[in-house]
């Protein structure tokens, strides 16, 4: 990670997403159109930097099926969540009613939410299709997106 990235992503919620897949596209503008607070970044999980934040926790970005939220990233306080939590994290960022969503996914243990998750991550090309490379977002979300340039 360059010094430049570091400062960028320091302390920042960062959404780590499939920038081939449809849905996911679709989710992370639906998110960023309603995270008015500007909280969160959104970062291919096949970019060289998405690749680099997830070997720090011994995740192959090709073998993983799933959005991931890094909170308060590259910092002391860092913290990753997956699948069903990564989902309800993101909603706590957005506005109402999407944050109270959020809250109450927040309480439904892993066992129970992320099977329903998996199957909808297996199945989502078929649902919705995807890209042959990452879509550029509109100009006015631009700036939250980072790693398009690899």
């Amino acid at each position: 990670m360059t010094a430049q990235e570091q400062q960028r992503l320091a302390g920042r919620d960062i959404l780590l997403y499939d920038g081939i897949c449809a849905l996911c596209n679709g989710v992370v503008h639906f998110a960023a159109r309603r995270d008015a607070a500007g909280r969160l970044l959104f970062l291919p999980l096949g970019s060289r930097l998405g690749v680099e934040l997830l070997q720090r926790y011994g995740i192959a970005a090709e073998a993983l099926n799933s959005v991931v939220v890094l909170e308060h990233a590259a910092t002391q306080q860092e913290r990753i969540f997956l699948r069903t939590k990564a989902v309800a994290q993101v909603m706590m960022r957005l506005r109402r009613p999407w944050r109270i969503l959020g809250q109450i996914l927040m309480t439904i243990p892993s066992w129970l939410g992320d099977p329903v998750y998996r199957l909808v991550a297996r199945i989502r090309y078929r649902l919705t299709g995807r890209y042959e490379i990452c879509p550029l977002p509109e100009p006015g979300l631009r700036e939250r997106f980072i790693g398009l340039e690899s």
